[in-house]
């Protein structure tokens, strides 16, 4: 197995202050005492903490906006099928990271990854809505996203079958 670069580890480090301590309860002094460095050690590698959350929300929303990108609001059951099978995939591989840009309060108000999570999740609901446009298309794609994320993330089931955790939230698209 190779070496995980010095990164990687920083990165790895955050996240699990971030998700146990949330983004504004840690400290970059906290983080590199969690490393083993000094603060002028980190501050080579990641020039604040903010741009140590930016690389982080980078690895989830990468894969989000990909997503999107590769599928058109067409409104179509095998699109949202899609959309939902590739979210939740996202959220499933790394469940932590996810928790933590999905639920920190931090995260939410940072004025960068908040908004880019904010349009991430409604260009989401978008897709899930389309091709209706009313506030019950909205609501619906809402709680499906919801029929995914809550069980994964703040009930820790594990998805050991996906494709019947889509079913489920396709059926409260098409309620």
């Amino acid at each position: 197995m190779a070496p995980v670069g010095t990164r990687e580890r920083i990165l790895s480090v955050a996240l699990e202050l971030f998700a146990s301590r949330g983004f504004a309860g840690t400290s970059i002094r906290e983080l590199a005492d969690g490393l083993g460095v000094t603060t002028a050690a980190l501050y080579y590698h990641f020039e604040s903490k903010d741009a140590v959350l930016e690389a982080l929300s980078e690895r989830f929303l990468t894969g989000l906006e990909r997503l999107l990108a590769a599928h058109p609001r067409s409104g179509e059951e095998e699109v949202k099928r899609a959309v939902l099978g590739g979210y939740l995939d996202v959220i499933a591989a790394d469940p932590e990271l996810a928790r933590v840009m999905a639920y920190d309060p931090a995260v939410e108000r940072h004025p960068v990854i908040g908004r880019r999570v904010a349009d991430v999740i409604d260009d989401l609901v978008a897709h899930l809505a389309a091709p209706r446009r009313s506030a019950e298309a909205r609501v619906r794609a809402v709680a499906a996203l919801g029929a995914l994320r809550r069980p994964v993330l703040q009930a820790g089931i594990e998805v050991s079958d996906p494709a019947t955790l889509v079913e489920i939230a396709l059926g409260v698209l098409d309620g």
